[in-house]
């Protein structure tokens, strides 16, 4: 868990009986508010804490007015293993709320987090539709919600006690989450938004958890493909990135890991020895780091992309295929028809365009990380993305050996 209580502004009998262990509750709400950063995160975060505390939580997609968000909060909850409650892109966000507080009720989950849509503190309908919200489920749910809690990007500097002040004329916010602390900023408007709105600041944000932004060599998919490629006769290095070797979860720009990238390819083929072709690759955003270092010339025989994450969510028309022209060699990626990153209609549509032969394998249902749902399976049993990986270890090898790559 990536958040973390901060002693000094927190009333502690307040944050004991009050935030996380109150069982009366038909289902304890939590409503997010943004400014347009990193809510979506923030609400899964939570969802996640309360999972490590042994209670159930559930998610509602209440941004309905950022065309990716959806998606996004769908992607946290399947990694997470958290049911969303979501609507359709542009429907009423306060029906989409009062369905979650029925959901949860009839669920008896332990607590629903409500992320609301990121809006600036100027745009009034967007507040009022907050408003709206929450004087929705306080009819559905007496009490409702019971936290507010407000996100600000620690980046924002002082424009944020402008935000907070005016965010509490619209609603009852009752703390602040200080998000992106992990960066260079220090947060230090916190201090005057509890001189002047008294509210206290009760997580701060250092990252994102989940693997969302490629993977950790212990990650279950990694470690599955890993362990079947060596099972097949294959010598297979894994490593990290600098940035995750650092603790840290959030990673740079990509072009800023190419380097990193590269002395990590080096220090493998070193400790390994031999002449034999390799063949590197990532899962996500290390596969984006992978195709970069290639693109600039770091010598492979061939590359692996497990979820390459085409475009953000939600955004087809930013796609990050400018350096494919310089890949000339084999590429096979491992997709799910699912992956919000990844829309399989652009990706067949760009393969030409890479300078060397390309291969694409889907996995019906898959996700980002090709974790298959029961839902989205066939015969209507999940496949974690272990399960996943372990029975495409063979597809791989064989691809490795088609293209003579024997290491």
């Amino acid at each position: 868990m990536v958040c973390w209580p901060i002693p000094w502004s927190v009333e502690p009998t307040r944050w004991v009986s009050g935030w996380l262990w109150e069982p009366a509750r038909a289902a304890n709400t939590r409503s997010t508010p943004a400014t347009r950063t990193d809510e979506v995160t923030t609400s899964a975060k939570l969802a996640h804490f309360i999972q490590s505390q042994k209670k159930t939580a559930l998610l509602a997609a209440c941004d309905t007015f950022r065309a990716a968000a959806i998606e996004q909060i769908k992607l946290w909850g399947a990694r997470l293993k958290v049911e969303v409650i979501a609507g359709a892109y542009g429907a009423d966000a306060a029906s989409v709320a009062h369905d979650a507080v029925t959901a949860a009720q009839a669920r008896k989950a332990d607590y629903l987090f409500i992320d609301t849509a990121g809006r600036l503190h100027t745009k009034h309908n967007l507040m009022q539709e907050l408003h709206k919200l929450h004087r929705v489920i306080g009819k559905q749910l007496p009490g409702a919600p019971h936290e507010v809690l407000l996100v600000l990007d620690a980046t924002t500097g002082q424009n944020a006690v402008t935000q907070a002040e005016q965010f509490t004329k619209s609603v009852k916010c009752t703390g602040i989450i200080l998000s992106k602390l992990d960066g260079s900023a220090k947060g230090g408007a916190i201090f005057a938004i509890k001189q002047k709105v008294g509210l206290p600041v009760k997580y701060i944000g250092v990252g994102a958890e989940g693997n969302i932004y490629g993977g950790d060599v212990h990650g279950a998919g990694l470690a599955a493909l890993a362990e079947g490629l060596a099972a097949l006769g294959h010598t297979v290095v894994r490593f990290n990135l600098p940035y995750r070797e650092a603790g840290r979860s959030s990673p740079p720009p990509a072009e800023k890991s190419v380097p990193g990238y590269r002395e990590g390819y080096e220090a493998a083929r070193q400790a390994v020895g031999g002449s034999q072709p390799w063949a590197v690759g990532g899962k996500s955003y290390g596969g984006r780091v992978a195709s970069l270092a290639v693109a600039e010339g770091m010598e492979v025989a061939a590359l692996v992309f497990y979820g390459y994450p085409l475009h953000p969510p939600g955004k087809p028309e930013s796609l990050r295929v400018a350096h494919w022209p310089s890949i000339m060699v084999p590429s096979l990626f491992l997709e799910g028809t699912d992956d919000p990153f990844c829309n399989l209609d652009l990706l067949r549509e760009h393969l030409p365009s890479l300078g060397g032969p390309a291969t694409l394998h889907v996995v019906e249902g898959g996700d980002h990380s090709l974790q298959v749902r029961a839902s989205k399976s066939a015969d209507g049993k999940p496949r974690s993305q272990a399960r996943v990986m372990a029975d495409l270890a063979p597809v791989v090898s064989a691809w490795l050996e088609s293209v003579a790559v024997l290491a």
